[in-house]
């Protein structure tokens, strides 16, 4: 039996959900691998922990770096989960000096912030990425993108997607229903979700809006709706672990994020399509990569275009049942587990056949916690390099928020240092004290 190990700063939301599925799956399908998963965070949910473990998947939480060594030096295949969490950081900045078969597995798509450096891509053995928006990452140089679509495989960050029925239960009452599920917040959310809100009030007077998830937003989306006085029109139910049963009240789903988001599969798209719950999204990052325009799903250019395909849609039971028979045909061809498990699979054929060696990523990442997070910001490095107080001021969200690989979250892991805290401090104006 060979040994895979898994490496991940925690195993919570997407992560949890991806590698729970994927690992389960294997363990009752594939007796050749034994995967197990060095944890390097305390839990904060076990979810996803309690799955792995009643399914027998050994799960070592440290971040005792000679356990961590001798774990990568009994492994066949090291696998570290990668988002540019500070732990990830840590890790790379301490990669044991033994010697191993290392793939990296990005779960977001790097071409913004988090930025994924071509130079961690091409120092693996190979590179597992979960859209293949990331094969034509713009930070990278023809070259480059040309290296990552032959030596990078796409594996999907997949959940286990039930297996509903179609069942086309559209106009269940006289509101025409848009829901929303994930992250109610403006690293990701669109930061003007609120009118992309009202150009769909405006052509569907009956519209109402469901937000699904944690409502860190939850004021800000319903100041911004107060200028159009449909403020009315929100339910914001937090988080729920049934997610199909609410689905099942929307009559579409709604998802319009900001242009500079880090998502990959999108697992909410895809819960929704196998849902049969048509999906309106952007036309842009990873969304081009899960959704045909007028076959699958929608993809609108800009807030008029949402909304008139909002209209179309209210309008249309034949079209709702068009796109999401399309979308469920589309799931059973391109996202089921066993496919994504098979190409997973072929890659660990491939990487077996290369020989071990060592890695020191230190001149790739930096040494200190600050050059870490530097590592990864693209073009918005310059304003942190030359401590530029009013862009900082004025940054973008995901560099205000606590976790997302902000200032902030790195300073929590890394309270010592103090380019990490002026940064922190002068983005939310305030004094910032962590216990070292």
């Amino acid at each position: 039996m060979l040994t895979i190990t898994h490496i991940t700063p925690h195993l919570g939301g997407g992560i949890g959900k991806a590698l729970s599925g994927i690992l389960c799956y294997e363990k009752t399908n594939n007796p050749k691998y034994n995967h197990k998963v060095i944890v390097l965070d305390k839990p904060s949910n076990r979810q996803f922990i309690d799955i792995l473990q009643n399914a027998g998947i050994e799960i070592i939480f440290t971040k005792d770096l000679r356990a961590i060594e001798f774990e990568v030096r009994n492994s066949d295949i090291v696998i570290v989960h990668w988002w540019h969490h500070p732990l990830n950081s840590w890790l790379f900045a301490n990669f044991p000096q033994t010697e191993c078969r290392l793939i990296l597995w990005s779960h977001i798509n790097g071409c913004t912030y988090p930025m994924l450096p071509f130079k961690i891509v091409e120092k693996v053995h190979k590179a597992f990425f979960t859209s293949n928006y990331t094969m034509y990452n713009p930070y990278w140089t023809s070259p480059q993108q040309n290296f990552a679509q032959k030596h990078a495989r796409v594996i999907f960050g997949l959940g286990v997607l039930d297996n509903l029925p179609f069942e086309y239960s559209f106009n269940k009452s006289s509101d025409f229903t848009v829901g929303y599920v994930g992250t109610l917040n403006f690293s990701k959310l669109n930061p003007d979700f609120a009118d992309y809100c009202y150009e769909v009030v405006k052509r569907v007077p009956n519209t109402k809006f469901v937000m699904v998830g944690n409502p860190d937003e939850k004021d800000t989306i319903l100041e911004q709706a107060k200028k159009y006085n449909i403020q009315d029109r929100f339910n914001f139910v937090g988080y729920t672990n049934d997610v199909n049963k609410i689905l099942k009240t929307f009559d579409v789903f709604g998802y319009p994020l900001n242009n500079w988001h880090f998502g990959t599969t999108e697992n909410a798209i895809l819960e929704a399509m196998n849902a049969t719950i048509p999906v309106v999204a952007l036309n842009q990052c990873s969304e081009r990569y899960l959704i045909k325009h007028n076959e699958t799903g929608f993809l609108a250019n800009n807030k008029e275009h949402y909304g008139r395909i909002m209209k179309k849609l209210a309008n249309s039971l034949p079209l709702r049942i068009y796109i999401t028979t399309n979308a469920k045909k589309m799931l059973s061809e391109k996202f089921v587990m066993q496919k994504n498990i098979l190409n997973m699979r072929d890659a660990f054929a491939s990487v077996l056949e290369l020989d071990k060696r060592c890695f020191d990523f230190k001149p790739i990442i930096g040494v200190e916690p600050h050059e870490w997070f530097l590592n990864c910001l693209g073009e918005d490095r310059e304003i942190f390099e030359t401590n530029d107080i009013e862009e900082l001021k004025n940054c973008r969200e995901i560099y205000k928020c606590e976790s997302k690989s902000s200032p902030m979250h790195f300073l929590r892991y890394f309270p010592e240092d103090k380019i990490l805290k002026k940064w922190a401090e002068t983005i939310l104006g305030k004094d910032i004290i962590y216990a070292s």
